[in-house]
């Protein structure tokens, strides 16, 4: 049904209502093309009155070539095109703006109530917030000079499986979150530079994506899709990767939902790439590579949980490594370049393949972090001198540990910092003044203990030579006494002896 006259303002006792209200009156669907319409201004508002359901007979609408723009809905329940409940298809040649919660049906999602399937806007540069939210039928979507895709725009639009944007440099938070997309090639968003928070999470049959232009991806972005490998061209430029970006998660961490370990990403390169946020490829349980040469930062927990990842090399551009950022992994060896100056607590726990690690030579690497090696498969391993604490749980439960070098640079040892380890000996250096609680607690393979600080070190408690086979504790010679009288070392006076 194509028509010819003045809309007028759209507002009470103009033609646009009194349209509608005869279609309801005739009860009557129709395609409705108000494409050669006059209206007052430019702003097509088809819902200044709310109450009547003769939208609802309005199956596919043109809107007037006059009209440049739609404007806001007052909400995702409230949207701009209200009670047009059987809207199947929608299309404006002179639109430029489609304004915050337009077309938005989660007013009608749990009734089963979404209609609307086609989008045709070829002018149009801007969608705003939650534009098309819960359109779950809409298949088929045309802006081909849209320049940004505004917050959760096509969230929950399951029928989505393909797009195309080749204008857009933008892409909102969760713009495309829960849809159907199988496939966002280079076609798709040649210009696109920013790709917003949880952009394409849950894209459950998401395979390949391929960004030419992309710089920063967002915080979980590409989290739970169905990716297997992210290749150096799909994204060529990119330099951030936020948190929890690729993040192998069937659960909701938002909710608390404890993540599965199903995930099929099993390769990623990222050739321009400085930082990797915190999380960003925590649970890809098939990961087994990884490249990031230009890496500078490994956020917390960057790895951890991929049981697939049995090797990892970390470029000389590398400064830091987060807490937990290899943590539960099958790396079987490790050397961390010379320009690494801190690796965070936990980063290496429960390694247990791990039996090989070469440490940094940087006179800014001072510590050795808590738990860092925890439960690690280390047979030995050597302290740079630049190290002077070894952090609370360092080394604990590293069972098949026997041999390590601790330097004169050494002063601090932390709590339960070896606890539990298979060390047969251990050299203690003048440079140490203090022993943690449970240092050496459990070392049941201990044949000796030398410790070459004529002061003697302060003892957190009684505990930190416990369960040690009972083996001698040697000291210098001119500061036997000082040992056995010393607190807490006095528990060890029967083992206290000079050094040989």
């Amino acid at each position: 049904m194509s028509a010819s006259f003045d809309l007028g303002n759209m507002g009470a006792g103009s033609n646009w209502p009194a349209l509608y209200n005869a279609l309801n009156a005739a009860r009557r669907f129709v395609e409705l093309d108000l494409s050669a319409c006059t209206m007052t201004g430019t702003v097509f508002d088809p819902d200044t009155i709310t109450a009547s359901s003769g939208k609802g007979y309005i199956v596919s609408l043109v809107l007037p070539d006059e009209a440049r723009s739609i404007p806001n809905g007052t909400s995702e329940y409230i949207p701009r095109f209200y009670n047009f409940n059987n809207l199947k298809s929608v299309s404006g040649a002179g639109v430029t703006t489609i304004g915050n919660y337009a077309f938005s049906e989660a007013h009608s999602y749990n009734a089963g109530q979404n209609h609307l399937i086609s989008a045709d806007f070829p002018l149009a540069t801007s969608i705003g917030v939650d534009a098309f939210l819960y359109c779950t039928n809409l298949k088929n979507v045309n802006f081909p000079v849209l320049e940004s895709v505004g917050n959760s725009a096509f969230r929950q639009c399951r029928s989505l499986t393909s797009v195309s944007f080749p204008a857009v440099t933008s892409i909102g938070n969760a713009a495309f979150q829960n849809t159907g997309l199988t496939s966002v090639t280079g076609a798709s968003f040649p210009s696109a530079i920013t790709i917003g928070n949880d952009a394409f999470m849950n894209c459950t049959s998401l395979t390949n994506v391929s960004f030419p232009a992309v710089i920063s991806i967002g915080s979980s972005a590409f989290a739970n899709t169905g990716l297997t490998s992210v290749a150096s061209v799909d994204f060529p430029v990119a330099i951030s990767i936020g948190e929890r970006a690729f993040i192998g998660s069937t659960g909701n961490w938002q909710t608390g939902f404890a993540p599965e370990p199903s995930y099929n990403l099993t390769s990623v390169s990222f050739p321009a790439v400085t930082s990797i946020g915190n999380e960003a490829f925590s649970n890809c349980r098939s990961l087994a590579s990884a490249d990031f040469p230009s890496v500078i930062t490994i956020g917390n927990e960057a790895f951890r949980n991929n049981t697939s990842l049995s090797s990892a090399t970390i470029p000389d551009s590398v400064t830091t490594i987060g807490d937990g950022a290899f943590q539960n992994t099958e790396l079987t060896e490790i050397t961390i370049p010379n320009s690494v100056t801190t690796i965070g607590n936990s980063a290496f726990q429960g390694c247990t393949s791990l039996t090989s690690v070469t440490l940094p030579n940087n006179p800014n690497f001072t510590t050795i972090s808590n738990n860092t090696f925890q439960n690690t498969g280390l047979t030995e391993i050597t302290i740079p001198n630049s190290v002077t604490t070894i952090g609370n749980s360092a080394f604990n439960g590293c069972r098949i540990l026997t041999s390590i070098t601790l330097p004169d640079s050494v002063t601090t040892i932390g709590n339960i910092a070896f606890q539990n380890t298979g060390l047969t000996e251990i050299t203690i250096p003048n440079s140490v003044t203090t022993i943690g609680t449970y240092a050496f607690n459990g070392c049941t393979s201990l044949e000796s203990v030398n410790i070459y600080a004529e002061t003697p070190p302060a003892l957190a408690n009684i505990n930190a030579f416990t369960n040690t086979n009972n083996c001698p504790i040697y000291v210098p010679a001119n500061s036997v006494d000082d040992y056995k009288a010393a607190p807490n070392w006095n528990a060890y006076e029967s083992r206290i002896q000079a050094i040989p």
